[in-house]
């Protein structure tokens, strides 16, 4: 989960994902995390909905989806949507910070 998914102004979802996706390696690491660093399903299901409209994207560097694009694609309330999209940032920023720390100590 090493990238900025999900900055922006709440309306709409800023999408940061690089330039070399192996979409079945993030899906892959994605669930290999979950063992150890649980999801709710609501911010399980949103992380695939936000990899599949990157892969639909073809992966650009930085892309936008509106709110009530990812409404209309989840089911969900506008409060449910801000719950997972808090709840996925937040393990983004735990994943980062631990990246770094591994890079720091030489582990990475």
């Amino acid at each position: 989960m090493g990238r900025n998914w999900l900055g922006g102004h709440p309306a709409v979802f800023i999408v940061e994902a690089g330039l070399s996706m192996n979409y079945i390696a993030e899906l892959n690491g994605f669930y290999v995390r979950l063992l150890t660093q649980p999801l709710s399903s609501d911010a399980q299901t949103f992380w695939g909905v936000l990899m599949h409209l990157c892969n639909r994207a073809g992966w650009p560097e930085r892309f936008t989806v509106a709110s009530s694009t990812l409404l209309g694609l989840l089911g969900y309330s506008y409060s449910a949507l801000s719950r997972a999209r808090t709840e996925l940032a937040e393990a983004v920023a735990v994943e980062e910070a631990r990246i770094r720390q591994l890079a720091v100590t030489g582990l990475a």
